[in-house]
């Protein structure tokens, strides 16, 4: 039979903490992991302002811009809240934008905008937020004669109006369209107005990107970002729409290769609450196929383990947590397959924290071990019947079986933590290895022994021969001959021979041993009288070793 194996999951290490609420654990904040997903984007042209008339544009940080001045700021990175549409979700890139003097190299300005950011508050107030500075050269030609810039600032570029209902399902997860407030957002001759614009009549109608953009680029560069007057051109320093991307919840989970009752699990892209007295997020892992019902915090006993992440666990910027789940082997079932699910705790108010994550567990190796040991067996004769007998530590119901080789010699119930087999007493003469295997229960390991060898000797007989009827010269006679094993050994088989000489004169007669052992063979009449010898020999077999009785007997004219 060949030795058990068992396949155990590689994990990386956590730190966790202990919480005090329904036997839970909570775990500190670590470096999470989350499963493969696509990596939110924001699309957004800005405007076809700046599309027409800042032309000369430098993408970095993985920013990519298409044929229709759509500007790509990959790898979004924050929270979206499904129940309310609460989002911070922060994308890299950085686009330079450049105005160089018609007809030449010249750069006359450059505005850059990086790292925006999409932030949306539980009322459906948005924005626009990103890394914003400009640089002015002094150059004649463009008439500037003194350069200014503006430092790196993060400042709202635009504000929106999105409810949770705008967005929809996307291979990244959440995806909103919007277009950016513009009427109304500055309000002309006002004190801000006057201050960005150096007009008491601008922008025209209050239509303008946010005060905080036009702040943090040069006075020369802003008129590009609000409406100066009712020309049938202004109409193109309209915000341009956008579509964000906002990541799903994720989590990954690995079963510890060296305690199969803990998972390490990662998440991304969590929020800490959603509505007020949401502490966070549970995780837990049940039978595949659907969240169980944990409208009752009393449910997570539907849970062979569960876990919880509370305030500071959760990353407030990526979402992220880490952790452990300790599995309750009890409450497992081999048959069926599981799953991870986060959901929102402690009430479950909203399913925007909804997750399942299939897992297999390695039900093996939540089984206790057990050892499997077989006794010595010694050497005995045939026809004897010998036990086998195995110790099982670690278990105390189930049964043992017993082989050699590829052969079953038998199974045999386990009692008091051992399991005996008693092999028959015709068990072959010769060599034998054999080996005891435990095969396991819904709570214990398998496991089996070494293998034990010995050796089955064939059975010591006696032979014995009385001349129930002597011959003579004139008749025949009767000889008897029984062949006897040692005490308890299986009744010998085979033939006798039974040899009567005297001098130079042998008769010899055969016969084959009945199932007493026993056979009646007939003497010939012998040449001349007197004494003559008797033997009867019993031939070797298998599995019983020969034998020889001899004496002299006087038989009569």
């Amino acid at each position: 039979m060949s030795a058990m194996t068992r396949a155990r999951r590689a994990m990386a290490g956590t730190i966790v903490s202990g919480l005090a609420l329904s036997g839970l654990v909570l775990a500190s904040p670590s470096v999470a992991s989350a499963e493969a997903a696509p990596a939110p984007t924001l699309k957004w042209k800005v405007s076809q302002q700046f599309k027409n008339n800042i032309g000369a544009r430098v993408y970095s940080g993985g920013a990519t811009e298409d044929t229709e001045g759509v500007i790509t700021f990959p790898q979004g990175v924050g929270t979206h809240d499904s129940g309310n549409g609460v989002t911070s979700v922060r994308y890299a890139g950085t686009v330079d934008a450049s105005f160089n003097f018609p007809g030449s190299t010249t750069r006359c300005y450059t505005i850059t905008i990086a790292n925006p950011s999409v932030e949306i508050d539980a009322t459906g107030s948005g924005r626009i937020v990103a890394d914003v500075s400009s640089d002015v050269p002094a150059v004649a030609q463009c008439g500037t004669s003194v350069a200014t810039s503006t430092p790196v600032t993060r400042v709202t570029v635009t504000t929106f109006t999105a409810p949770a209902s705008a967005w929809t399902d996307a291979a990244a997860g959440k995806s909103l369209t919007a277009t950016p407030d513009f009427v109304g957002v500055l309000a002309p001759g006002s004190e801000q107005a006057v201050a960005l614009t150096s007009s008491p009549d601008r922008p025209y109608n209050g239509e303008s990107f946010a005060p905080s953009f036009l702040g943090a680029i040069a006075p020369g560069t802003r008129s590009h970002f609000y409406r100066t007057n009712a020309s049938a051109a202004q109409p193109n320093k309209v915000p341009s729409a956008f579509t964000a991307e906002a990541p799903r919840p994720t989590l990954t989970a690995t079963q510890d290769a060296n305690d199969a009752t803990r998972w390490t699990i990662a998440g991304q892209g969590f929020t800490r609450s959603t509505n007020p007295g949401d502490a966070g997020v549970y995780a837990g892992i049940a039978p595949r196929g659907g969240l169980p019902d944990v409208s009752s915090i009393g449910n997570i006993s539907l849970f062979a383990g569960v876990a919880a992440f509370f305030g500071e666990a959760i990353d407030a910027t990526t979402g992220a947590f880490d952790g452990v789940i300790t599995l309750d082997p009890a409450k497992l079932d081999p048959t069926k397959e599981y799953s991870v699910y986060t959901w929102r705790a402690h009430s479950h108010s909203t399913t925007s924290q909804d997750t399942e994550t299939p897992i297999d567990i390695d039900f093996e190796a939540l089984k206790s071990p057990t050892t499997t040991s077989l006794a010595e067996v010694k050497t005995h004769s045939y026809g004897n019947a010998v036990s086998l007998t195995a110790t099982v530590a670690g278990a105390d119901a189930g049964s043992v079986v017993f082989t050699e080789g590829e052969t079953t010699l038998g199974e045999a119930p386990i009692s008091n933590g051992k399991a005996t087999l008693k092999l028959p007493s015709t068990f072959a003469v010769g060599s034998h290895t054999v080996q005891a295997s435990f095969a396991g229960s819904a709570t214990r390991a398998a496991s089996e022994s070494t293998a034990r060898t010995f050796t089955v000797k064939a059975a010591a007989t006696t032979t014995s021969a009385s001349v129930t009827k002597k011959p003579t010269t004139r008749a025949t006679g009767t000889v008897r001959v029984v062949v006897r094993p040692a005490a308890g050994v299986a009744t010998p088989r085979g033939t006798v021979a039974v040899v009567v000489a005297k001098g130079s004169k042998t008769y010899t007669v055969r016969g084959s041993l009945n199932a007493n052992g026993a056979v009646n063979l007939t003497l010939p009449k012998v040449s001349v009288a007197g004494t003559w010898r008797v033997s009867a020999r019993y031939g070797a077999t298998t599995n019983h070793v020969g034998s020889f009785k001899s004496y002299f007997i006087t038989f009569a004219r």
